[in-house]
């Protein structure tokens, strides 16, 4: 599992992942998303943009790692 938000530490995380896993492994990509703030009623244009944002990343991480070789993916977006 790695979560990824575009830092130096995701790419790390990726990095040392991609060196351990087996051919049948499956790795798993989570962002979290903080959209809502407690008190703040977001524009739904806003919310798009995130979610926007999140699936780029998420489509990101995806890609490289089938570019990588590993067959099994899974990714999971939450929102905070």
């Amino acid at each position: 599992m790695i979560a990824v938000d575009g830092s130096e530490h995701s790419e790390k995380a990726y990095q040392i992942a991609a060196k351990i896993l087996k051919a049948d492994d499956e790795i798993l990509f989570i962002s979290v998303t903080p959209i809502v703030k407690e008190n703040v009623d977001l524009s739904t244009s806003s919310k798009a943009k995130a979610r926007g944002t999140a699936k780029e990343l998420l489509d990101h991480w995806q890609k490289r790692a089938s570019d990588d070789g590993v067959r099994k993916q899974n990714v999971h977006l939450y929102f905070c």
